[in-house]
């Protein structure tokens, strides 16, 4: 095929447009409402399409269709776990609707960071933050019979919330230094499971750096490093970074 031709498919290929997404929002509606289906069913239904509508809010460019999607994606978890009180995903996709509010609170951080002087994101930031916590905390007395991978992935959601949120409070702030603390509480004892694992050590790294504890910090990293599912480098030099300046190496943080 010709690059004239491959163009001319390429061009053919169009996001679908509101409408058609609110269509097919719509339609997944009627199928976790079916009373005929298996709730387990119904529930991964709910959990695929939110995750499609998530994806759609990371990739547009506008601001208010990402907000939208990013509404419609825990909307659809909130409705389908107060239609079907106590099934038996009801814990996980509780946990699924506190990141998808996560997420969406980091997009505004983003933002902000992106342009200091964007107030509106900052306070939506903080107030989708401050929402994300208040949901994982109202999650976490069903986190004691749950799975383990289930709730020690809960724990370290709500300490990356908590951590997030404080770079919201003034530097060096006791604000700031009792959100990081109380994160820090989340991950103890620290997870044991392969897949949050290394993320946790991360975690716990960046925030014993932020509080100035910066050998523990070390620490830290390197278990976060020894861990089967490490995580990405980019995170990791960005962690490795903060401790280095922290005990003045600064020739090895270059």
């Amino acid at each position: 095929m010709t690059a004239i031709a491959l163009l001319f498919l390429a061009l053919q290929i169009v996001s679908p447009s509101s409408s058609e997404i609110d269509a097919q929002l719509e339609a997944v509606r009627r199928q976790i409402r079916d009373p005929n289906r298996p709730v387990e069913q119904r529930a991964s239904i709910a959990l695929e399409e939110s995750a499609t509508l998530d994806k759609m809010a990371q990739g547009t460019g506008s601001l208010s269709e990402r907000r939208t999607r990013a509404v419609q994606a825990i909307t659809l978890l909130d409705d389908f776990n107060a239609a079907n009180p106590r099934h038996s995903l009801e814990v996980p996709v509780a946990i699924q609707a506190a990141v998808y509010l996560w997420a969406d609170g980091r997009r505004e951080f983003d933002q902000w960071r992106l342009a200091p002087k964007d107030e509106t994101s900052k306070i939506r930031a903080r107030e989708v933050f401050d929402s994300t916590v208040v949901r994982f905390e109202r999650i976490e007395p069903a986190l004691s019979g749950a799975d383990p991978l289930v709730a020690q992935n809960a724990r370290f959601r709500l300490a990356q919330a908590l951590t997030d949120r404080s770079q919201l409070d003034p530097p060096g702030s006791d604000a700031e230094r009792a959100t990081l603390r109380r994160g820090l509480e989340c991950l103890e004892p620290v997870p044991t499971e392969a897949a949050v694992v290394g993320y946790a050590r991360l975690l716990r790294a960046e925030i014993r750096a932020r509080l100035g504890n910066f050998d523990v910090a070390e620490s830290e990293l390197d278990a976060a490093l020894k861990a089967k599912e490490r995580p990405s480098t980019e995170s990791v030099v960005e962690v490795q970074s903060t401790i280095l300046c922290g005990q003045r190496r600064f020739t090895s943080a270059i």
